[in-house]
């Protein structure tokens, strides 16, 4: 009890004298390494604190009950919170240099779906509105290999095991479809 006494203090004081010392965010950890790590590269000695953890699985309003400030989420979190987008992350397929449609740039669902695609698990967003466009277009895949991390997912297309389909920014020299 003290020490919340102590913290609740110290957030008054910040906010009584209009600046923020720390600021607690949960976010999920592809936005953590993606997004939020750059962005805290470029703050400044008087910036706040950032305390950065990953997003309890449960969600938005296990990550405030929890003592988060601010959770990003992927997806719009319970109307008892208040929510504002940030940004709209295309699902891109991430292929070899090498691999045959690399140059155009582009692939169509109903070819993507002909390949070996290395996704993630069902609770990802990405692996969500993949699976909703498919369903739309009333395709199937036919091989997936199944990952719960989005950079590994990049290093078994790397490693010529299927098209990544994430929304991560590329790494292993792949290319973005």
């Amino acid at each position: 009890l003290l020490r919340e006494a102590d913290a609740l203090g110290e957030a008054a004081h910040a906010l009584a004298s209009g600046r923020l010392q720390r600021l607690h965010l949960a976010v999920p950890s592809t936005t953590l390494t993606d997004v939020l790590a750059p962005f805290v590269a470029t703050l400044g000695r008087d910036d706040p604190v950032p305390l950065l953890r990953g997003l309890d699985p449960r969600g938005a309003e296990a990550a405030i009950a929890s003592g988060a400030d601010l959770a990003i989420v992927h997806r719009p979190p319970p109307r008892a919170l208040a929510s504002r987008p940030l940004a709209v992350r295309p699902v891109l397929a991430y292929v070899r240099r090498r691999h045959p449609g690399a140059a155009r740039g582009r692939v169509a669902l109903a070819e993507l779906v002909t390949r070996t695609l290395v996704l993630l698990t069902e609770e990802f967003r990405t692996r969500v509105l993949l699976d909703a466009a498919a369903d739309r277009a009333d395709l199937a895949y036919d091989e997936v290999i199944e990952c719960t991390d989005a950079q590994v997912a990049q290093a078994l297309a790397a490693a010529d095991r299927g098209v990544a389909v994430v929304s991560d920014d590329p790494r292993f020299d792949l290319v973005p479809l």
